[in-house]
């Protein structure tokens, strides 16, 4: 996932790019607002990360603004050391998803960080997407996270969503291992191949193993695929509705 950040301060930007370094993250840094905003304008980012120190507050919320006005798609963090109440509030009206103070967990901002890009990518694929997808008798919600089949709900974990949201999405097409990683988890293929087998099988445990008929096939010498039989999707667009959070992440603390 790309990754925008003004950082001044590159001892605080170490700490977050090591707190995302599993989450396949690729980071481009910018040293000033108004070089947020142009890069902002014309790439897409599935986040934007500020340090506010260097920045006189009311330039900052007009950058943040100008920045949730041009990218409603794009998770918004600012770094405050120290905000009262009043200056939280106005940043989070202004556009922030999230404010975050001196004396935060590395660990938990990055999986709050998570979090806020997925809700954010679910609110944007609702305003423009179907809310459901379905593959026979297999139901996947995009808002909710949800998956049923034949009725009955299936429990996945978030990278088993993501691979069944992808090969839902592309029902009776095959899908190459490294277009998998690729695409459904965004990171890169190199080194991948046996862990798309074992999401592949572990996926396959939960929505075929108890069902008929089964509908994840080997692709021979590609990968694999969904397979419907003689039946189309019929997404159905629902209204937007809140996601549940994911409880966070608790190791070390770090303070500027």
């Amino acid at each position: 996932m790309k990754i925008l950040t003004v950082f001044p301060d590159t001892s605080l930007g170490k700490v977050i790019r090591d707190a995302l370094a599993d989450k396949h993250a690729v980071f481009e840094g910018v040293v000033s607002l108004a070089d947020c905003l142009e890069r902002a304008e014309r790439e897409q980012w599935r986040a934007i990360l500020i340090d506010s120190t260097p920045f006189e507050f009311k330039d900052l919320l007009a950058a943040l603004g100008a920045l949730r006005s041009s990218r409603r798609d794009a998770a918004l963090f600012v770094w405050k050391r120290y905000a009262n109440l009043e200056e939280r509030i106005w940043l989070y009206e202004a556009g922030a998803d999230e404010c975050v103070t001196d004396g935060f967990f590395p660990a938990e901002i990055a999986t709050r960080l998570q979090h806020s890009i997925e809700l954010r990518q679910a609110a944007s694929r609702a305003d423009s997407e179907p809310a459901i997808l379905r593959a026979g008798d297999l139901e996947l919600n995009l808002i909710r996270r949800s998956v049923m089949r034949a009725g009955r709900s299936i429990d996945l974990r978030p990278k088993e969503f993501l691979l069944l949201e992808y090969l839902m999405r592309n029902v009776n097409r095959p899908l190459t291992r490294g277009t998998i990683a690729e695409q459904a988890w965004h990171c890169k293929y190199e080194g991948l191949s046996n862990v798309v087998d074992v999401y592949i099988s572990s996926l396959r445990q939960k929505i075929d193993k108890d069902f008929s008929p089964k509908l994840i096939k080997t692709s021979f010498r590609e990968g694999y695929m969904l397979v419907v039989v003689g039946e189309e999707q019929r997404p159905r667009k629902l209204a937007r509705q809140d996601l549940l959070s994911r409880a966070p992440n608790r190791p070390q603390k770090f303070s500027s």
